[in-house]
């Protein structure tokens, strides 16, 4: 072989295995013309607050024809105040799908929901609780099967909004010593990593960074300084169902502990010397400010989250 077809060769396998330069492009730019979708892979069984058994399930979106071995893995955790949604909402389909063609991988999850007739101040606290172990089942899950489906354990995110956004938040900042008292009314839920299929047993449910839209905590002292997990938090200022700053939820005011949003909780990071953060103020923005009327999507508005959500997680990778 001559020289130069020797450097040719090396330069084409380069190109195709991707360096650094050719990763940051598949990552922050649209490189996939299709993305192929696995429908309810089962990750957890486990009952609810009225002791239906639940199968748990998720949605694997990924780039078609993908050649690269290890992909990140993008774990997305739906809202509804913990007694609703999907992993089929619009939005939920729409990151997923947006993130793969990317060149990401997602997993757009269930978690266990309230029912109706068993809604109250203690078992919306046990609900958000349950959602938390379903989210750590998810991780530990993928962890798992890792090699099954090509993800790199090392480069695992989570993206929720609202409720998904408040089980993210308490899956890497709540210690098993933090867990709510709430957890142990009604019979103990367990630990923080005690739900899951037998398959999860042994791994951790440790990510790489979280997206947390329009998300809070009912506690800042969850929030240690030894927490390391960098966050990324996008929130409307005017939101009244999760505040911007503190207050209970103005939909579910009777039943939601006080909550404390975006704002409150860069500021409690701040105060512990933690800088492993951003916060995306949307002036004058309700809740989930990117549904219109009808609950439909605002392209541009959706657009704008997903760049911040992209621009984190390329920035981490």
């Amino acid at each position: 072989m001559s020289r130069w077809r020797f450097y040719f060769a090396v330069l084409g396998c380069l190109l195709f295995a991707g360096g650094p330069s050719a990763q940051a492009q598949r990552f922050a730019t649209r490189v996939f013309d299709e993305v192929s979708v696995i429908h309810g892979i089962l990750f957890n069984r486990a009952e609810n607050i009225a002791g239906e058994m639940k199968e748990l399930r998720a949605d694997l979106y990924e780039p078609y024809h993908d050649t690269m071995a290890r992909r990140p893995l993008v774990i997305t955790v739906f809202g509804g105040a913990f007694v609703a949604g999907s992993r089929d909402y619009a939005d939920m389909v729409a990151i997923a799908d947006t993130l793969a063609h990317h060149g990401f991988v997602v997993a757009s999850i269930d978690y266990r929901l309230v029912p109706t007739l068993s809604i109250s101040p203690t078992n919306m606290m046990r609900g958000a609780y349950m959602a938390t172990q379903d989210v750590s089942a998810a991780i530990r899950f993928f962890k798992a099967k890792s090699d099954h489906y090509g993800i790199d354990t090392n480069a695992i995110f989570l993206l929720g909004n609202s409720a998904g956004s408040i089980a993210s938040l308490y899956t890497v900042f709540m210690k098993n010593d933090e867990r709510p008292e709430e957890a142990y009314l009604g019979g103990d839920l367990g630990m923080l990593d005690d739900s899951g299929l037998d398959i999860s047993r042994g791994h951790t449910s440790c990510v790489a960074g979280v997206v947390a839209q329009w998300g809070g905590v009912s506690d800042l002292e969850v929030i240690d300084a030894d927490e390391t997990t960098p966050i990324c938090m996008i929130h409307g200022t005017a939101d009244k169902t999760v505040p911007y700053t503190s207050g209970t939820s103005g939909i579910y005011a009777i039943v939601s502990p006080k909550l404390y949003g975006s704002y409150s909780i860069a500021q409690r990071m701040d105060s512990l010397g933690m800088k492993h953060y951003e916060l995306h103020p949307f002036e004058g923005e309700s809740h989930a400010f990117y549904f219109g009327s009808k609950y439909r999507l605002i392209p541009e508005k959706l657009d704008a989250c997903l760049k911040i959500a992209i621009d984190f997680l390329c920035r981490l990778l």
